[in-house]
Order: structure tokens, then C-alpha cells, then sequence
């Protein structure tokens, strides 16, 4: 019955990447009489991850309505419509914030932005506009690693994931990787 608790349960196991045990944490938070923007988001990430989709966007969109001007619940909203929505619609509708948006907004909606985009070449350049908007994006910067990783660029890959790391010191699946990328660079 304890949010505060029940929230940083709820962190710890998303760090785990424990979806089932987050699901039942994040469902109670997102079920408290006043939700908590941070709880929308939280659970609308849960659902996305255990392929809840649906729920997401339901979740997302309700916590949107009620409130069109907090960022976070505006987060969610562009997160589960960009799952359950086409990649044009999807893109339409980030644009359609981007103007007005602040910084840590536009980060944002270019990260998310990036995962739609058909090229390699936009995609990266979407990550690099969403870093120039907020340098410590640790989600756009954790994508960069994955994308050079891919491409076996790991000295590129190790710059971004050091700085994720920097970000998230307590992460120990961020730290695992370093040390690993760190053996294979060797």
C-alpha cells in the first residue's frame, strides 16, 4: 500500500527487465485513484515490453485526455500510439508536438522519432538531434551503443555506453555490457 515502495519495487524490477513482476506493480500504481504522470509511463513501458499494447494506448491515451499539457503523460501518449499506430501516423503525430515542445520534450520526440525512420542515415540523425536537445539523453545515447554495436563499430559503441553508464551508475546490465564490449575491444 506504500506508493513510495511500491515505485521503487517497481524501478528495480524494470532495471531487471522482470516485466511480469513489474506488470503487477505498475498495474496498482496506474490503478490509484490519482495516477501519478511517472506511473502512466512506467506501466505504458511495462505494457510495450510483455506485448500489451493495447493496454498501453488505453492506459496512455485516458492519462493524455485528462491532462494535454503534462509532458510525461504527452510521453506516454507518443510512446503507445507509435506501437499500436501506423509508422506515417506515428511520425505525424510527433511532428505535431515538436514546435512547441521544450528541450527534454523534443529529445524526446526525436528518440522516438528515430525508431520510425526507414534509413539508417535518419535514424542516426534523429539520435543526434535528440542529443543536441538534451545531452543526457541515456535512452538515445543506449540506442547509438546498439546501432554501432551492430554495425561492429565498438569503439564508437563503448563512446556512447560509457556515457550511459556515467548517466546510470547503480544500472548493472548497462556495466555488464561495458565490461564486455570492453574484453571484445582488447
Amino acid at each position: 500500500q506504500n506508493i513510495q515502495a511500491l515505485s521503487y519495487a517497481l524501478e528495480g524490477y524494470i532495471m531487471k527487465e522482470s516485466w511480469k513482476q513489474a506488470y503487477e506493480i505498475s498495474s496498482q500504481l496506474v490503478n490509484m485513484p490519482v495516477a501519478d504522470p511517472d506511473s502512466v509511463y512506467r506501466h505504458v513501458k511495462v505494457c510495450i515490453n510483455l506485448g500489451k499494447k493495447s493496454e498501453a494506448y488505453e492506459v496512455a491515451s485516458k492519462a493524455y485526455n485528462a491532462d494535454k499539457k503534462n509532458e510525461t503523460l504527452i510521453q506516454s501518449y507518443v510512446y503507445a500510439y507509435s506501437q499500436v499506430n501506423g509508422r506515417d501516423a506515428s511520425i505525424n503525430l510527433i511532428n505535431s508536438f515538436m514546435d512547441n515542445a521544450s528541450s527534454k520534450m523534443k529529445s524526446f520526440l526525436y528518440f522516438r522519432r528515430s525508431y520510425l525512420q526507414r534509413s539508417e542515415e535518419t535514424q542516426l540523425a534523429d539520435l543526434r538531434s535528440s542529443l543536441t536537445a538534451n545531452p543526457r539523453n541515456d535512452e538515445a545515447l543506449f540506442r547509438l551503443y546498439e546501432i554501432y554495436y551492430s554495425k561492429k563499430d565498438y569503439r564508437k559503441a563503448q563512446y556512447y555506453l560509457k556515457q550511459v553508464v556515467a548517466i546510470r551508475p547503480n544500472d548493472a546490465i548497462v556495466k555488464k555490457l561495458n565490461d564486455s564490449l570492453t574484453q571484445l575491444i582488447k
